[in-house]
């Protein structure tokens, strides 16, 4: 059967990784977002019905090694705690509908005993909650992890006393505004394109330098645009729209520009086929002795930049600096201004292999 596995086209995106997180939920139902514990329980099984096809065929790169204590699927990330969040608050809003029938119906002495129905479903969905920020603190927006820690912390000791005993409509009452209102701020945190958008242009780099490890062609391609910073320019930025990110600079007449086409950004086009709008700076960097030069020229020209933010799509707090060089190079550190933090990143388009490069850095 699972040498049957049909192929599976990667799309980045967070609107498309649910097709990917569906097809390997397909083969692994249950063990895709199970406690840590859990898959250690049923390690043995996990390990004769995964894998080894599945990795290779689909995500080359997204299974984490199986030796370390938190061993777990990688793949789908971000689709991972999002979906998870949903099955959640689908969880709370069909409590709604019980604790608002029941609030109706209450007998008039408010002793009716129903409370004790409902009182354990806030529990659990509390000790959901909690078990959620275990296993996604290091994944979910900082403003998320803040909401929930609010949220356990406030109503901690009022679900350890009723765990145990009832105590009454006005508890309840409390109990389930407090859920509601939870669940529409964490929500909320969680549509922050911002976070996003930085997420995806981060991963697309880290995947740019990868390939023109692993692909020749790719290789060749960028050692031929190496002559012409616009050529890089251009590369870069196609490749960042595979990757969902549409790429410009800042020009002091015409604002944002196309680096592909060196025009004016359509921006309806931006909108319809893009998840977020980045300001990039290309620089190609010929001789390791011009680091610095060419970083603060990439800097400055990154300053040009005054056109106004466009609300949910444009990355506006982090610009990216990508210094484009033979060899591996050290970059210079962030410079922060403000709200805006300026990421200086390095393509190498002939990197060398990890050891060599850390032999590099030591003798120098």
């Amino acid at each position: 059967m699972m040498d049957k596995i049909p192929p599976i086209t990667l799309i980045s995106g967070p609107l498309r990784a649910p097709l990917i997180v569906r097809r390997m939920l397909r083969y692994c139902p249950e063990r895709f977002r199970a406690p840590r514990s859990t898959y250690q329980a049923n390690r043995t099984d996990c390990d004769s019905q995964c894998p080894a096809k599945i990795k290779q065929q689909f995500l080359p790169d997204t299974c984490e090694s199986r030796g370390s204590s938190g061993e777990r699927w990688a793949i789908g990330e971000y689709m991972g705690w999002v979906s998870e969040w949903q099955a959640i608050s689908n969880r709370i809003n069909g409590l709604k509908e019980a604790v608002q029938y029941f609030i109706q119906y209450q007998q008039p002495d408010g002793k009716d005993t129903l409370g004790k129905v409902l009182l354990p479903q806030i529990v659990a969905i509390y000790n959901l909650v909690d078990q959620f920020r275990e296993t996604y603190k290091a994944s979910i927006p900082p403003s998320a992890q803040k909401c929930i820690s609010n949220y356990l912390a406030q109503d901690k000791d009022i679900i350890q006393e009723e765990a145990t005993t009832f105590n009454g409509i006005p508890r309840l009452k409390h109990l389930f505004t407090s859920l509601i209102s939870f669940q529409s701020e964490l929500t909320f945190h969680f549509s922050d394109t911002q976070f996003v958008i930085r997420r995806i242009t981060e991963r697309a780099l880290v995947h740019l330098q990868r390939l023109i490890v692993v692909d020749e062609a790719i290789r060749n391609m960028w050692e031929n645009g190496f002559k012409l910073e616009t050529e890089c320019e251009k590369l870069g930025a196609t490749h960042l729209l595979l990757h969902g990110i549409w790429a410009f600079k800042a020009h002091a007449v015409k604002g944002r520009t196309d680096l592909v086409l060196g025009e004016p950004v359509n921006l309806n086009q931006v909108e319809e086929t893009s998840e977020g709008l980045v300001l990039t700076e290309w620089k190609l960097v010929k001789d390791v002795k011009d680091v610095k030069a060419v970083a603060s020229v990439a800097y400055k020209q990154a300053k040009y930049y005054s056109g106004g933010v466009l609300a949910g799509i444009e990355l506006r707090n982090y610009h990216y600096l990508v210094l484009v060089s033979e060899k591996q190079i050290t970059i210079p550190d962030d410079i922060v201004e403000g709200e805006v933090t300026y990421k200086y990143k390095n393509i190498a388009i002939s990197p060398d292999v990890p050891s060599t490069a850390a032999k590099k850095k030591n003798v120098a």
